[in-house]
């Protein structure tokens, strides 16, 4: 069975790679509630940081949320052409 410490781990781990669905992870069966709610609140955490920067950022630029998504996808185009 795994302990409290595995969970932390786990979490930790999850956190530096959330590519997988941690509540369906093999051998924490046990825990599936307590790390569902987990990657709930960290997506929720990470939206509400998400709506944060833009709003802030909008505010410097004087500018729409739209415009702000247009702005930063042609910054990421010119990025890659100059080969960052």
């Amino acid at each position: 069975m795994k302990t409290q410490a595995d969970v932390v781990d786990l979490k930790a781990q999850w956190k530096a790679d959330p590519c997988w669905d941690i509540g369906c992870t093999e051998g924490f069966e046990d825990y599936a509630e307590e790390l569902e709610r987990f990657q709930i609140a960290y997506y929720n955490e990470q939206a509400e940081k998400e709506v944060k920067r833009v709003t802030i950022k909008c505010i410097e630029l004087g500018c729409s949320p739209a415009l702000l998504k247009y702005i930063e996808f042609m910054e990421y185009k010119i990025r890659k052409l100059e080969g960052e």
